[in-house]
């Protein structure tokens, strides 16, 4: 399930993925976006980027902070450089 948590924020729940396989798809997800080579006007082409922060939920307990951990991880991924994504430890 994909949904906008405002301004340029999305959140992407994946459920039955551990956080190895949630790295993965962001980073197919950044480098696929990477990639593309958006027209703007008949001269100019537009790259864009992303940067993804990663949180996990596991079996053991449910962090109900999630939301702020993830947001924690995106705001380092953009401190980090542009087309970057960051995890929590585990």
């Amino acid at each position: 399930m994909a949904a906008r948590l405002g301004g340029e924020e999305f959140g992407i729940l994946l459920p039955e993925t551990d956080q190895p396989g949630a790295v993965q798809l962001a980073n197919r997800l950044r480098e696929s976006i990477a990639n593309q080579h958006i027209s703007h006007g008949e001269t100019k082409d537009v790259n864009v980027t992303i940067s993804v922060g990663v949180a996990t939920i596991t079996k053991r307990g449910c962090d109900n902070n999630v939301l702020k951990i993830t947001d924690e991880q995106l705001y380092k991924a953009k401190h980090s450089g542009p087309n970057m994504v960051s995890c929590t430890e585990t």
